[in-house]
């Protein structure tokens, strides 16, 4: 009987992922506190392929929940802020311009100050009250975000971009509405000119840059609608 080879260790099968992980000790959190400032792999080396994965792991796992990784809010939330002001800034004009267009020479149906009738209310009070709110509700669900893909997000810039676009439709078409039901006049008699003025200045401006920004506010509640993909990703 022969004694064994003792110098010779016998051959065993290493599968490719337990070769990998004899060969490479897994990443810890002070190896990755120490790696930070050097994207290289530190200032010892190169970090392999299988290390930056147990890096990028690690960092991600440590990210505080609800926060995307990196945070891309700043952007988004400018515009957003800057969309819903618009949208309330047109509101309160077209809202209240029948209201003190006199006091700054600037009635185009010839009323005094503060008159409260149904034209009014009706043609720009209900449609500039619409709007505002239709853009305060843009600013919040705006900042009230927390992840790129959520449904009270979605919901809220839906109804945001229906509050808006209602507004901007009443605002367009309420003047030719009116004469269909109602005898008095929208606007006082004047030159085509003035009365084009009139009729942009107290509607048809307002519509249009609401419709603009219903349109776009439309467009990034489509955009942040789960989807299958995403709800996978989260």
């Amino acid at each position: 009987m022969h004694a064994p080879d003792l110098r010779r260790p016998a051959h065993v099968e290493v599968s490719p992922t337990k070769r990998c992980s004899l060969q490479e000790p897994p990443l810890t959190r002070a190896d990755l506190l120490q790696t930070t400032n050097y994207p290289e792999g530190g200032p010892h080396g190169r970090l392999s392929g299988n290390h930056h994965r147990q890096r990028n792991s690690i960092a991600l796992r440590a990210a505080p929940r609800g926060v995307s990784y990196p945070s891309s809010h700043v952007p988004w939330r400018l515009i957003g802020t800057i969309a819903g002001v618009l949208a309330v800034v047109v509101g309160a004009w077209g809202g209240i311009a029948p209201y003190i267009g006199h006091a700054i020479r600037y009635s185009a149906d010839g009323s005094a100050t503060w008159t409260w009738n149904l034209q009014h209310g009706l043609l720009s009070l209900l449609p500039g009250a619409m709007a505002v709110a239709g853009g305060l509700l843009l600013i919040t669900s705006t900042w009230a975000r927390r992840k790129r893909a959520s449904v009270p997000h979605a919901v809220g810039l839906t109804g945001a971009a229906v509050i808006l676009g209602l507004s901007a439709a009443w605002f367009l078409i309420g003047a030719s509405v009116w004469s269909i039901y109602f005898t008095s006049h929208v606007l006082a008699a004047a030159s085509p000119v003035r009365t084009l003025a009139d009729m942009v200045g107290y509607y048809l401006a307002e519509g249009f840059v609401l419709a603009v920004v219903a349109g776009v506010v439309g467009s990034w509640a489509l955009g942040s609608l789960p989807t299958r993909s995403k709800r996978a990703t989260n």
